[in-house]
């Protein structure tokens, strides 16, 4: 997929990693499942982290039942030690624009 993406000049990760979404939603939760993504990913990859963070409101509520877990993934996402433990692992957060 990712070479017929690319082929079409659409910007894309490498990998997407799945392992956090709905499980341990803490910062170390995650910098768990991003080691665990680079130790068999190479050195340059770029991984998309499958996520949802969310602001909870009624309607939100009413239509979906991954709730609250969205405020937790956004306070992760959010957190002084993501940063911190990514850069433990020497992961670097990049913009949508920098994608190959």
């Amino acid at each position: 997929m990712i070479c017929r993406l690319r082929a079409r000049g659409v910007r894309c990760a490498d990998a997407c990693v799945e392992d956090w979404f709905g499980g341990d939603l803490t910062a170390q939760g995650l910098a768990s499942v991003l080691a665990r993504a680079a130790a068999w990913m190479h050195r340059s990859a770029v991984v998309e982290l499958m996520c949802h963070p969310g602001i909870v409101d009624d309607a939100l509520r009413t239509s979906s039942r991954y709730v609250t877990e969205r405020e937790q993934e956004l306070a992760t996402l959010c957190s002084d030690e993501l940063p911190r433990l990514l850069n433990g692992l020497d992961i670097t957060i990049v913009p949508m624009s920098e994608l190959r």
